[in-house]
C-alpha cells in the first residue's frame, strides 16, 4: 500500500505497550493511525511491548519492541529501555504516546528532557482496570486517577476520541484537549463478498429469523452476561432470535453455562477470535449489534457494526461513549444499564417496527463517511505541524516574550 512512498513530511514516534498486533480499540486505533500518517508521506517509528506472533507493520514504518511482563495470555506491560526511547527522541518531530503506563511516563519524561512535543492518547478509563475488584474498586481508581493526571496532565495535548472523552479529559488537567476520532480501519471487501455474508447469514440463523452480534473483548467491563439475558429476553418475546458472540477473553469459558442456564444454548454462536475479513462478513450478516459495556471511550467495534449497516442496541452507562454515538446517529437505541430484561423489551420493539429497523440501519451506514482515516490522518498532521511550530517559537523566544500555551479546546 505504502511501497516507493517518498518521505516529505513529519517524523513521528508513536509508543504504545499494544500493537501489531494488539487486543482491543487502542491498538487497532493505533495501528490505523499509524497507516493514514504514513499515507500522507510521513515517517513513523513505532515502539511497541514485544510479544510472540509479532506483526508486520505497513511499507514506511519501523517498529521497534521493548521487554514486557505478562498480564494473564491477553494483555501486558511495557517496559522502558533507554536504548530504544533515547535514539528515537533524538530522531522525532513530535511523540504520540498511547495507554499510560512505565513506558509512557519514561518517554514523557526523556521527551521533555529534550524538548520534544509530546501528545497523549486517551485510551483507557479507570473502569477498565478496576471495576472488578469490588471494595477496592474505590482506592484503585484513586490512584489511577493520581497517576493519569500526572502523564496527561504532563502533555502538550491530549487526543480524544469523542466529545465524551474530551470531557473525561478535563479532569487529567492536561493544557489542551483536541477531538480527533480513533477512525475507521479501511477494508476491501474483494470478490464474492456477498455471496459470504448470504452464507454466513444462513448458517447462523439455522431457521431463525435475526442475527444480533456482539464483536469484542469478552472482559467484565464489558458485562457479556448482559447478552444472553437480552437474547433469552428477546426470545420470550416471540423474537426467532440467534446470538453470534465474536471475541476473547475470561467470560469465553463461562457463556455456555449461562446460555444453558436462560434456555438459549442452541441459539447462541460462539465464534471466538475473528480475522478482520470474518469480522465484517458477520457484522454485514447483522440486523442488530449489542453493545453492554460500561467503559467504552469510542467502540471501534460499534464503529464498524454501523459502517456495515447495523442498528444498534447499546447499554445507558454514563461511562461510555456508545450511547451518545448511537443517539448523534440516530442509529439506533439505549436500555437501563444493569438490565437486560429492560433491553429485551426495547430490543423487541426495535424489531417489530421494520420502517424504524431500516431507518435506524440507513443512518448507521451513512454515518461512517464522518470516521475516515484519511481525513482523520490530515487532521493529526496538522495538529503535530502546529505543535512542532508551537514548541520551536517557544524555544527560541526570549522568556520574557515566550508565548502562552493554549488552553483546553473540544
Amino acid at each position: 500500500m505504502f511501497a516507493g512512498v517518498q518521505f516529505r513530511g513529519m517524523r513521528i514516534a508513536y509508543v504504545t505497550d499494544e500493537a501489531y498486533p494488539g487486543f482491543g480499540g487502542q491498538a487497532t486505533a493505533t495501528e490505523a493511525h499509524v497507516a493514514a500518517l504514513a499515507a500522507l508521506g510521513n515517517e513513523v517509528r513505532v515502539v511497541v511491548g514485544r510479544q510472540r506472533g509479532q506483526t508486520e507493520p505497513p511499507a514506511g514504518v519501523r517498529l521497534l519492541t521493548v521487554p514486557v511482563v505478562p498480564l494473564g495470555s491477553l494483555s501486558h506491560i511495557a517496559l522502558p529501555r533507554r536504548s530504544v526511547l533515547g535514539p528515537v527522541l533524538d530522531w522525532a518531530d513530535i511523540v504520540h504516546i498511547n495507554l499510560p503506563g512505565p513506558l509512557a511516563a519514561a518517554t514523557l519524561r526523556l521527551a521533555r528532557r529534550r524538548g520534544v512535543p509530546v501528545v497523549m492518547g486517551l485510551h483507557i478509563q479507570e473502569q477498565n482496570t478496576s471495576m472488578h475488584l469490588g471494595p477496592l474498586r474505590p482506592l484503585l481508581e484513586a490512584v489511577l486517577k493520581r497517576f493519569y493526571r500526572g502523564l496527561f496532565g504532563g502533555a502538550d495535548c491530549v487526543v480524544a476520541p469523542t466529545a465524551f472523552a474530551g470531557r473525561l479529559a478535563r479532569s487529567y488537567r492536561p493544557p489542551r484537549i483536541e477531538v480527533v476520532s480513533n477512525g475507521l480501519p479501511t477494508f476491501d471487501p474483494g470478490p464474492g463478498f456477498t455471496v459470504e455474508v448470504d452464507e454466513l447469514r444462513s448458517e447462523l440463523l439455522g431457521g431463525e429469523d435475526v442475527v444480533l452480534t456482539y464483536v469484542g473483548r469478552l472482559y467484565p467491563e464489558k458485562h457479556p452476561e448482559e447478552l444472553i439475558g437480552l437474547l433469552a429476553g428477546a426470545r420470550r418475546r416471540g423474537v426467532r432470535a440467534v446470538l453470534a458472540i465474536a471475541g476473547r477473553g475470561p467470560f469465553a469459558d463461562r457463556l455456555p453455562e449461562l446460555a444453558r442456564r436462560a434456555g438459549v444454548a442452541d441459539h447462541v454462536r460462539l465464534l471466538g477470535f475473528v480475522d478482520e475479513h470474518r469480522k465484517r462478513t458477520l457484522l454485514e450478516a447483522t440486523d442488530v449489534f449489542l453493545m453492554p459495556s460500561e467503559a467504552e471511550l469510542q467502540s471501534i467495534a460499534t464503529l464498524e457494526a454501523m459502517s456495515c449497516g447495523c442498528a444498534v442496541l447499546t447499554a445507558d452507562y454514563p461511562t461510555s461513549a456508545v450511547p451518545e454515538l448511537v443517539a448523534g446517529c440516530r442509529a439506533g437505541e439505549s436500555y437501563p444499564h444493569g438490565d437486560p430484561e429492560r433491553g429485551a423489551e426495547v430490543l423487541a420493539a426495535m424489531l417489530a417496527d421494520d420502517a424504524r429497523l431500516a431507518a435506524y440501519r440507513r443512518a448507521a451506514r451513512d454515518s461512517a463517511s464522518a470516521f475516515e482515516l484519511p481525513a482523520i490522518g490530515r487532521r493529526l498532521q496538522a495538529l503535530y505541524e502546529e505543535l512542532v511550530e508551537a514548541a520551536a517559537h517557544t524555544a527560541t523566544a526570549p522568556a520574557s516574550a515566550a508565548a502562552p500555551r493554549s488552553r483546553a479546546s473540544t
